[in-house]
């Protein structure tokens, strides 16, 4: 029969094990996994910036062509009165 001190040391065992499982599987696991993570989203937002950055020059130069369409476009509204009071 199991006696109180023998309950203590299964307990005082079980606990010790429990913390080594806990230290030597678990936290390093999930140290692994946060940093795969971390990297993850690290590639993301760093796509996610080059695509801003991509999107920015692409409207700047949406800005410019837009600009000398209005030029063309007051040209030819010019041309076109010019030709018809001639």
């Amino acid at each position: 029969m199991l006696t109180k001190k023998d309950l203590e040391q299964i307990q005082k065992m079980m606990s010790n094990s429990l913390g080594d499982f806990f230290d030597k599987i678990i936290v390093p696991y999930f140290d692994v996994k946060f940093k795969e993570n971390d990297e993850d989203h690290d590639d993301i937002f760093r796509k996610l910036d080059q695509n801003r950055n991509e999107h920015d020059r692409m409207f700047i130069k949406l800005d410019s062509i837009e600009k000398k369409v209005d030029g063309h476009e007051k040209r030819v509204k010019t041309l076109e009165k010019t030709l018809q009071t001639s």
